[in-house]
């Protein structure tokens, strides 16, 4: 649910949300094909929690712009940071293919998020078509979809649209394919794109 908030919340979010987390993989330049297993790495970024306190968080597949950004499933639930510095995923279906698909790390109690960077998902002939403009498109809108034997046609000719700050982000400040369609608060979103944007 989305919803305004003052200049003043948005600093006290901002002093209150820091990254705990520091992904590895992916990377800017991983290029998947739908099936492909991701695997998703981490280490600890020293700032709190520290892994050793053992932070418990989920990983989500997510899409959007760094202002507007979207759930689109869950990778891993209730991974103990202390114990664990790796997970695998398989990747889904997506619509349209591009470098338009991220991860966010999130602590179950919702303090303290981390996300990895804009990775590229491509249709299931390993085509990266569409690409897009970060002028126009920035971030840019994806979905999960269900595999069709025309999936490769339908997804290298669709859309997407998209609103906010630049595409170039990385972590510190990124099972199933099930859709959870949940758009962050503002001033999360905020706090996240400062995040994203300092790499």
């Amino acid at each position: 649910m989305k919803f305004l908030t003052t200049v003043a919340t948005l600093g006290a979010m901002a002093a209150s949300v820091s990254a705990f987390v520091y992904p590895s993989e992916p990377l800017a330049a991983s290029i998947y094909k739908p099936n492909d297993i991701m695997n998703i790495s981490w280490t600890d970024d020293k700032n709190p929690p520290l892994l050793s306190s053992a932070p418990i968080f989920n990983i989500y597949f997510m899409t959007g712009s760094n202002l507007a950004q979207t759930k689109l499933a869950t990778v891993a639930e209730n991974v103990d940071g202390s114990k664990t510095s790796s997970v695998t995923y398989k990747v889904p279906y997506v619509s349209p293919p591009g470098q338009i698909y991220f991860l966010l790390f999130e602590t179950t109690d919702l303090k303290t998020q981390a996300w990895a960077t804009r990775f590229t998902v491509t249709d299931s002939a390993g085509t990266k078509m569409p690409t897009f403009d970060p002028l126009t498109n920035p971030g840019g809108n994806g979905t999960i979809v269900t595999p069709t034997p025309n999936a490769a046609t339908a997804s290298a000719t669709a859309t997407a649209t998209g609103t906010g700050a630049s595409p170039s982000a990385t972590a510190a400040g990124k099972s199933g394919a099930s859709t959870l369609t949940t758009s962050m608060s503002v001033a999360a979103a905020v706090v996240g794109a400062l995040a994203m944007a300092a790499f």
